[in-house]
C-alpha cells in the first residue's frame, strides 16, 4: 500500500513539474515578444539612413561605390587623385612631378 501511495505522488510531482516547466517557458517566451518594440515611423523615416537614390537633395556616402559607368550634368567635385584605367591621371600638386608621366596632368595650387 505504501509502495503504492508512493508510485501516485511521485506521478503527480512529475506531471506538476512539467506543468510548471511548460509555464515558466510560456511566460518567457512572452516576456520576450511584449519586449520587442516595432519602428517608430514608415520606412526610412526614423530608421536606418535613407540610401543613396535619385532624389534632388546632396547626398554624401562615408563608404566606397563603385559603379558600372557615371555621368554628371552639373559638374563634379573630387576629393583625392582621379585616375582612368585607360592612363589619365588628374591630379592636384604643389610642385612639379620629377618625372612626368604620358597621359599626366596636374594643377598646380600654390600658384
Amino acid at each position: 500500500m505504501k509502495n503504492k501511495i508512493l508510485n501516485l505522488n511521485m506521478r503527480d510531482l512529475i506531471q506538476s513539474l512539467k506543468t510548471i516547466a511548460l509555464a515558466l517557458i510560456l511566460a518567457l517566451g512572452l516576456n520576450f515578444a511584449m519586449a520587442w518594440t516595432g519602428p517608430t515611423g514608415a520606412p526610412p523615416a526614423n530608421n536606418t539612413s535613407a540610401p543613396v537614390n535619385v532624389s534632388n537633395t546632396a547626398q554624401i556616402k562615408s563608404g566606397g561605390l563603385w559603379l558600372g559607368s557615371l555621368g554628371t550634368d552639373g559638374g563634379a567635385i573630387f576629393g583625392g587623385i582621379v585616375s582612368a584605367n585607360g592612363g589619365l591621371i588628374i591630379e592636384r600638386r604643389t610642385s612639379d612631378p620629377v618625372s612626368p608621366e604620358n597621359g599626366r596632368m596636374w594643377l598646380r595650387t600654390d600658384l
